[in-house]
């Protein structure tokens, strides 16, 4: 299912959407690396394609040639993903917390 990274919202327009398509939920631009398949926030690049030229705001609306939308599960929500993030945050300040003493 597609959905947008902002609101989670489904998108129901063209499978590739124009570069100034908005979630008609939320207004967040749609054609941006957060909604493609190919994000991947664990490589140094963010993206999947080593070939593709490097977006610095994955945010923000690209030019990318490679964009596909990304398929997300039915119960997928986007505050789900910053939870993960924080809960992560945590555990790691955790680790490397200084003990006094």
């Amino acid at each position: 299912m597609k959905k947008c990274y902002n609101c989670g919202a489904e998108w129901t327009g063209p499978d590739r959407p124009g570069f100034n398509d908005t979630c008609p939920n939320c207004d967040a631009y749609v054609y941006l690396c957060l909604n493609c398949r190919f994000y991947d926030e664990n490589t140094s690049r963010g993206c999947q394609i080593t070939t593709t030229e490097p977006v610095r705001q994955k945010d923000r609306p690209n030019f990318c040639d490679e964009f596909k939308f990304a398929d997300r599960p039915a119960d997928w929500r986007p505050q789900d993903k910053a939870k993960q993030r924080e809960a992560a945050r945590e555990k790691f300040d955790r680790l490397f917390k200084k003990h006094s003493g």
